[in-house]
């Protein structure tokens, strides 16, 4: 079972303290740097980077993808990019001059919360668990299996599919409960409908990330349509960025919300129409394809 969360967990989010950091420390990276240590700053974005005895510098993090940062250190004309992995203390070096690329592997202590840690995709939540549990046991009674490498990727396209399916019923039992029915559809690029034949699994898991971690915010956002509140924060016409798993940003005009969300290759784009008192209409389609070959 936990082959199949880790899959899930290519998509991770960054919840902040003020206090808390991420430190590494004992990274060595000989012949460029004996020994160097950070101190990583996710709600500043910013790494503090160190060498006993020589400099000391803080650095913008240029990007987070997965569990991984990136951050450039520019000195003595020369230019690095630091590529860390904040779940294994794997640290990658590679200098523009010369090509070197260093790879070895850090003590790492991560000071926030176990909640904050679950968000950011280093551990694991228990609903995230149960529900995976719950896909896997889908799939295995429709028939996929793990045998061979083509059954396994196909088992997990099916897990992709059918996690996605759980949250977009756990979101349309909340609507129903205020008298909203909520019909999805899903489209590519060209407007050609995706299912579960499909087998996107990319555009599956991207969905089901969607809906987990911004679920109970569209929920609020249709709640506000339709009684005049304004709990979610979308104010109309009012662009509201989200940095999670996937990073999204959400735009609410008049009683049509628009979501894009991006993160590990996929960008999918979600519109959440009002149709009537009691109907919305939600359309999520693929806007770019993923190069990664983790996603093939």
């Amino acid at each position: 079972m936990k082959k199949f969360i880790l899959f899930f967990l290519i998509f991770f989010t960054w919840q902040f303290s003020s206090f808390a950091k991420i430190i590494i420390n004992n990274c060595d990276l000989s012949p460029v740097y004996k020994n160097i240590s950070m101190k990583i700053d996710i709600e500043k974005m910013e790494v503090e980077i160190e060498q006993e005895n020589n400099f000391s510098k803080k650095l913008k993090i240029n990007e987070k993808n997965a569990t991984v940062i990136s951050t450039n250190l520019n000195q003595n004309n020369k230019k690095e990019l630091f590529l860390i992995d904040i779940k294994s203390g794997v640290l990658r070096l590679t200098n523009n001059i010369n090509d070197t690329v260093v790879n070895t592997v850090c003590d790492l202590k991560n000071t926030y919360s176990k909640e904050q840690q679950q968000d950011q995709g280093v551990i694991i939540s228990a609903s995230f668990e149960e529900k995976i549990e719950r896909s896997a046991v889908q799939c295995r009674k429709a028939g996929y299996k793990t045998n061979t490498d083509k059954q396994e990727i196909e088992f997990y396209a099916c897990l992709a599919y059918v996690y996605a399916i759980f949250e977009e019923r756990e979101l349309a039992r909340k609507l129903k409960k205020e008298k909203i029915s909520l019909n999805s559809k899903y489209e590519s690029k060209t407007g050609e409908e995706i299912n579960r034949e499909s087998k996107w699994t990319k555009f599956w898991k991207g969905v089901g990330w969607m809906l987990h971690e911004h679920g109970e915010e569209i929920l609020n956002v249709i709640l506000d349509v339709k009684y005049g509140t304004n709990y979610s924060g979308y104010n109309n016409n009012q662009t509201v960025k989200h940095s999670g798993r996937l990073n999204c940003t959400a735009q609410r005009v008049g009683t049509v919300v628009h979501q894009n969300c991006k993160g590990q290759g996929v960008h999918i784009y979600c519109m959440y129409q009002k149709v009537s008192s009691t109907q919305w209409r939600r359309t999520c389609r693929e806007k770019s394809e993923c190069d990664d070959p983790k996603w093939s």
